[in-house]
């Protein structure tokens, strides 16, 4: 998987080269449809700064995945996730 902090970037590094495009950091969700206009095909997993308090909100803007680090490590979060996780 390819990592991207920018759209331009996956354009640039060649879409279709991977299946997914990592978008890094996930600051704030990026809705597909903004994604989707220049890069109808592209399926991106959005890591960096994902916890529960917003994993949800990644998945429904269309992240195909989340990737979650140091929420992990948190107690509180384990749950959140585990439920996000089953769907």
């Amino acid at each position: 998987m390819q990592g991207h902090v920018q759209p331009p970037d996956v354009r640039a590094d060649g879409v279709g080269r991977a299946d997914q495009q990592c978008l890094v950091p996930a600051d704030e969700p990026v809705p597909k449809r903004a994604v989707a206009g220049p890069l109808p095909d592209l399926r991106f997993v959005a890591t960096g700064g994902i916890d529960a308090t917003n994993a949800a909100d990644f998945l429904a803007a269309g992240a195909r995945v989340v990737g979650v680090g140091s929420a992990l490590a948190d107690p509180r979060q384990v749950d959140r996730l585990a439920e996000l996780a089953r769907g």
